[in-house]
């Protein structure tokens, strides 16, 4: 599903507690949210380098849940549809967390951290992983 960038670029510029009003109201859906983020990150992640892993359909499959809950009535958390990125560093069960070094390579936890679980509680849509200094110490990289 392509969107016309324009119409939905706004919301990648916005605070996330505006971001929050207006998924809250019905004024933008979480699956417009993770288009305009999958377009914006596969037009400028080459040159930026920021994602260490990036999967689109997993932003997709998030935000359709985040739609979900907000369809079905019942109480949502406060980040329903708000995209997240979080450090190559912080465990999460479904993305490779490799800690910047190549002696974790492929490393899949089999839990989330709990920062990343009281995210996804919130109804955070984690959009990837991003990169870190090796370790979170040594080596930086590009970002």
């Amino acid at each position: 599903m392509t969107l016309p960038i324009s119409r939905f670029a706004w919301a990648m510029d916005v605070p996330a507690k505006v971001l929050a009003e207006k998924l809250a109201s019905g004024h933008i859906r979480a699956g417009e949210i993770a288009e305009v983020l999958i377009e914006r990150t596969a037009s400028r992640e080459p040159e930026i380098g920021a994602y260490s892993f990036f999967d689109p359909d997993l932003v997709r499959a998030q935000a359709k849940a985040a739609e979900m809950r907000h369809i079905s009535g019942k109480p949502a958390g406060a980040l329903n549809g708000i995209p997240v990125a979080v450090k190559d560093v912080i465990d999460t069960a479904d993305m490779p967390t490799e800690n910047g070094t190549a002696v974790d390579l492929g490393r899949r936890p089999k839990r989330a951290a709990t920062v990343v679980s009281r995210l996804r509680l919130a109804g955070a849509v984690i959009t990837g992983k991003t990169v870190t200094a090796e370790l979170a110490y040594m080596s930086p990289g590009k970002t």
